[in-house]
């Protein structure tokens, strides 16, 4: 921060205690992301936690200086929250008196007894299910042809698109806890007899595997040419190896090219907009993409694409008229300013967009605090009936395990190792996605502050892994895991110690990095 900067406000953004998640983003959000995601998150988890029978309201998400914190409403009283617990005797009596607590036990034990997470998984993937409806309705929008809309038809798209990726976003987080549900139990119960987390996760290793056919697929291309004879250097000269090989890319492209793959937030790429990383997965030829499952991509990143292009033909335009620097800038829009209006001039200044994007690419949130507000005591599981406690312990270690509670219980350059074995190799230093695309060479060792569904394509490349943020259920942890790679994940100093270009054992048993030698 330099002088005449003035210092960032890190007020709660409301009642309670709020943890910063940084084992997703590290940068500030955009303002339509802003929307999408504290809507959609409070509404998909809320919409789940009734269905379950958990006895919390929903997970809150806010935003401050434009970083996500987020905090578990409580079902009861849940904007006025209590500094101190009362009397346990009185918390077990509230607990099976209250008329909601008796809805929830009831949805608890169904839940359990029922074992409702395999209806979802077998709806999710049956043919005409959920996933197929997700598929269909995304290729709808991609469909259109924004350049041919005028403009009130084109501003109309996008606030379609705009309610599509809200709608999509509430139903990743209800889908999420279908498929989160059975390893926060086997948390839980592992707890219960003494045994780490660390542990019994290793044994899901193989469990959570790259979607099938996007394998199939890149396997084939690579395959077909090599068969060829051929040795491209680019997408673009693969794609002329033979009429084959451009139809199986462009296929990949009409399914894949339209998701965010950089970031969780419209001011990533798109697949289809970086070539070279599609064509250095195809000569990888060990596709990682769509890990835990098909959730991801198609309730997240498809619809965010999907956004991100519709805003950019806005920009386009805005450009074209002399009313914006960069198409870019149109990603600092609010969704209130998105109306006819904005396209005849009558919107932010070109210099207040360039201002806001300058913004978000510049602040320094290094000295973000990882809690704010007021200490809010959680009863303990033992006060609730059995099955309410069962619910409310796996939601509170699956947050706890994807590195959402705003603790870090590490430090230096130690954190949670994952596979076995230590792996020794040439630091490649990257601050996002697009850095380490451009420099990871193979074997490297990957040190990142927390990876994204961009790193899916790139890590099959790595020797291993080394994040800053995250927990034994982050996404690294999970990519690490599934591709049989050594991490540590969670090593607070890791982008301070380690340079590019150092030699470092990364430790998986010890769960360290070591220096050998520095760059």
């Amino acid at each position: 921060m330099n002088d005449t900067e003035q210092p960032l406000d890190w007020t709660s953004p409301g009642p309670g205690q709020w943890a910063l998640d940084r084992s997703h983003v590290n940068r500030p959000a955009t303002p339509i992301n802003q929307w999408v995601q504290s809507t959609g998150t409070a509404r998909g988890t809320r919409r789940l936690f009734v269905e379950i029978g958990a006895p919390l309201d929903a997970l809150d998400v806010r935003f401050v200086n434009g970083l996500v914190y987020s905090r578990v409403r409580p079902l009861i009283r849940p904007d006025s929250p209590a500094s101190k617990l009362p009397p346990l005797g009185l918390l077990r009596i509230a607990t099976r008196l209250h008329p909601e607590m008796r809805r929830r036990r009831r949805a608890a034990e169904r839940t359990l007894e029922a074992r409702v997470w395999r209806r979802v998984v077998e709806d999710w993937r049956k043919p005409g299910g959920i996933r197929e409806d997700c598929e269909r309705r995304n290729l709808a929008i991609q469909e259109t042809d924004r350049r041919a809309l005028d403009d009130e038809a084109l501003i109309d798209h996008v606030h379609e698109v705009l309610n599509h990726a809200l709608e999509f976003w509430e139903l990743h987080f209800w889908l999420h806890g279908f498929d989160l549900s059975p390893i926060g139990l086997l948390l839980v119960w592992g707890r219960d007899r003494g045994i780490e987390s660390s542990d019994l996760l290793a044994l899901l290793e193989g469990a959570s595997p790259s979607t099938s056919e996007a394998e199939r697929v890149l396997r084939r291309i690579k395959s077909n040419v090599a068969r060829a004879g051929a040795s491209p250097g680019n997408l673009d000269e693969m794609r002329a190896v033979s009429p084959e090989v451009a139809a199986d890319i462009d296929g990949f492209l009409r399914l894949r090219g339209a998701m965010i793959f950089s970031r969780y937030d419209i001011d990533g790429l798109c697949l289809a907009e970086a070539p070279e990383v599609l064509f250095a997965s195809i000569q990888a030829a060990r596709a990682a993409m769509d890990l835990r499952d098909d959730n991801g991509p198609h309730t997240l990143e498809w619809p965010l694409g999907l956004t991100r292009l519709a805003l950019l033909e806005v920009g386009r335009r805005l450009v074209e008229r002399g009313w914006a620097h960069r198409a870019s800038d149109a990603l600092e829009l609010t969704r209130d300013e998105v109306h006819i209006d904005l396209l005849m001039g009558r919107g932010p200044s070109a210099d207040e967009l360039s201002r806001r994007a300058e913004w978000r690419a510049t602040v320094d949130i290094e000295s973000a605090p990882r809690i704010l507000g007021s200490p809010e005591p959680a009863p303990p599981l033992d006060v609730l009936p059995l099955p309410l406690a069962r619910i409310a312990g796996f939601v509170q270690a699956v947050l706890t395990e994807a590195g959402m509670d705003g603790e870090v219980t590490t430090t230096g350059l130690e954190g949670i190792g994952i596979g076995s074995g230590t792996y020794r190799g040439r630091v490649c230093r990257a601050d996002s996605p697009e850095d380490a695309i451009a420099v990871l060479e193979d074997g490297d060792v990957l040190v990142v502050p927390c990876t994204t569904p961009a790193y899916n394509m790139i890590l099959p490349l790595a020797g291993a892994i080394v994040t800053a943020e995250g927990g034994a259920l982050s996404h690294a942890a999970v990519l690490a895991r599934e591709l049989g790679l050594p991490a540590v994940i969670g090593a607070p100093l890791a982008l301070d110690d380690l340079v590019h270009g150092a030699l470092v054992d990364v430790d998986a048993d010890a769960g360290e990095v070591r220096i050998v030698s520095r760059a």
